[in-house]
């Protein structure tokens, strides 16, 4: 279900499909990135999208038009409607509430919810900055001001939480 490059319009005809424009979205991405992990959900959800792969050998995430998108250059980036969703954790929550039948998320008052946003925030605030730093051999801050305390204990309490079933969520497969 993906466009390539094409100007949205009220619905787009995709062989025997009729694309509704209300949930397309077009979605930024550079290859071998960390846009890939959206690609990988926007496929599972069976989202109707347009894909934007930008030219990394021309350093178009720099460009005036990408950063008029998201100012850091970086990606993921998907816009829908008039709204621009950047980082990859809101990209997830924004689909995954987008696509609420694909049911790769706890909807609001499931006794599950909390625990979802938690992971998800994990992965951007504690899991991806612990990995960053030990990947760049970076001195890690002291405990007290690192966002992850420290990388051990950062991964017990993931090892620990994936102990507990086959997923995050225990049984529950989500995004």
């Amino acid at each position: 279900r993906v466009i390539m490059d094409s100007k949205p319009s009220k619905n787009h005809s995709q062989g025997d499909k009729i694309v509704a424009a209300d949930r397309l979205v077009k979605f930024f991405h550079l290859p071998n990135s960390r846009s890939t992990g959206v690609l990988s959900l926007l496929k599972e959800l069976n989202a109707d999208y347009e894909l934007h792969v930008l030219n990394i050998k021309v350093n178009e995430q720099r460009s005036a038009e990408y950063l008029a998108i998201n100012p850091m250059g970086k990606v993921p980036a998907i816009q829908h409607g008039d709204e621009l969703i950047t980082e990859q954790v809101a990209i997830f929550l924004y689909l995954t509430d987008l696509y609420p039948e694909a049911n790769l998320a706890p909807k609001i008052g499931d006794p599950l919810r909390g625990s979802y946003l938690r992971w998800m925030v994990y992965y951007g605030t504690c899991f991806e900055p612990a990995i960053v730093d030990r990947a760049s051999k970076r001195e890690p801050l002291t405990p007290l001001v690192s966002p992850y305390s420290d990388f051990d204990t950062m991964l017990n309490i993931l090892t620990a939480q994936l102990s507990k079933g086959d997923y995050f969520l225990g049984d529950k497969f989500t995004a």
